[in-house]
């Protein structure tokens, strides 16, 4: 179809949008480090406050019943946005990528630049526990979850894709700052 609106308002390139659960708005973040709001009523936009991270954003997820989005920058941290408060956690690994949450709510996943996949099982209270496939995925954005959230798959190196069963069974990552 034709075009019949193109929105502007971040000073770098746009690296990844959502939509709300109701479609009345549209999230998007961007290589300048921001995330906007878009209201897709009237097509205003306002930038998400507090948002600290220092290098781009590459990717962000929305966990609908909560509103709160998770970002995932370069600078190896996620970043959870709720209610005009950002809190950050730092990632051992290589910078983030890619990232959506489980249909559920409760997972978050992402990928890295050194090809490893990241789960986070979201709790109340910005509590995340963190799990680690090191050096298992080849494609970036090719990281999904089953709709019935019993199963997550990636695309892995070995030119297969890998179905893991959820709850997964690895070790905790002590790593993991937050």
């Amino acid at each position: 179809g034709k075009v019949f609106k193109t929105l502007r308002k971040h000073t770098g390139s746009v690296t990844d949008i959502t939509l709300s659960a109701d479609g009345l708005k549209l999230y998007s973040s961007s290589a300048d480090k921001s995330i906007r709001s878009w209201n897709l009523e009237n097509f205003l936009t306002e930038e998400l406050p507090n948002v600290t991270h220092s290098r781009r954003i590459t990717g962000i997820a929305l966990q609908p019943t909560t509103s709160s989005i998770y970002s995932i920058s370069e600078d190896k941290s996620i970043g959870i946005w709720n209610a005009n408060t950002f809190h950050k956690r730092t990632s051992p690994s290589s910078p983030l990528l890619f990232s959506t949450v489980s249909q559920n709510e409760e997972w978050l996943a992402a990928t890295s630049l050194a090809g490893d996949a990241k789960l986070w099982r979201i709790k109340a209270g910005n509590d995340l526990k963190f799990y680690s496939y090191p050096n298992h995925v080849a494609d970036k954005n090719a990281i999904a979850f089953s709709s019935d959230n019993q199963i997550f798959a990636f695309i892995s190196k070995e030119n297969k894709i890998e179905f893991h069963s959820l709850p997964v069974e690895v070790q905790e990552d002590p790593k993991f700052l937050g």
